[in-house]
């Protein structure tokens, strides 16, 4: 693609496994579903085996060693162009079971703000509010702020609510990824 000046803009390749929903309004007042969420996608022709990764969370203004991490068990294995849901912590509300999770984890997400990232080790991490504490860790996969959480990617995304979750924008049927969250989630 080309700016308004002409000048070539190179877009980011996305890594073979990116995060493409999260959702943590899960069982809170005014949830449809019971349960908070992680959706993993593998952008790729071939099987990824992500045994040994995890997702790490941490509130909208935490830093410092995550103390909420999910780890992907022996086995776990993402098809070719296939989601993987990770199901979190249940609320006391709501009605609706997920469809069956790939992964089971405990983290009681945020349904308004905070950050979840993707990372190929199961080693809690740790990062501060530059981000490049995070986009720099050789283990870095994905990153999704959402609500008023740094450090931002790119420009800030919207809050979530009890009944929305942060997701992925796809276009001409591809996921969005130039590692703007503002620009590729609603």
């Amino acid at each position: 693609t080309r700016d308004l000046t002409g000048t070539a803009t190179v877009m980011p390749t996305a890594p073979d496994v990116i995060i493409t929903e999260v959702y943590g309004g899960g069982g809170n007042s005014g949830a449809t579903l019971k349960n908070d969420f992680i959706e993993l996608y593998n952008t790729t022709e071939s099987p990824v085996n992500i045994s040994g990764w995890s997702v790490q969370y941490y509130s909208a203004t935490g830093d410092g060693k995550s103390t909420n991490v999910t780890v992907m068990a022996q086995g776990s294995i993402i098809p070719p162009k296939s989601h993987f849901l990770i199901q979190q912590a249940a609320g006391s509300g709501g009605t609706v079971d997920l469809f069956e999770p790939d992964a089971i984890g405990t983290i009681a997400m945020s349904g308004t703000g905070a950050k979840v990232i993707l990372y190929t080790t199961n080693v809690d991490q740790t990062i501060t509010d530059d981000i490049t504490s995070i986009s720099g860790n050789s283990n870095f996969k994905d990153y999704v702020p959402y609500g008023a959480s740094t450090p931002v990617w790119g420009s800030a995304m919207a809050a979530t609510t009890n009944s929305t979750s942060a997701t992925r924008k796809k276009s001409s049927g591809i996921y969005v990824y130039t590692q703007n969250i503002g620009n590729d989630f609603e």
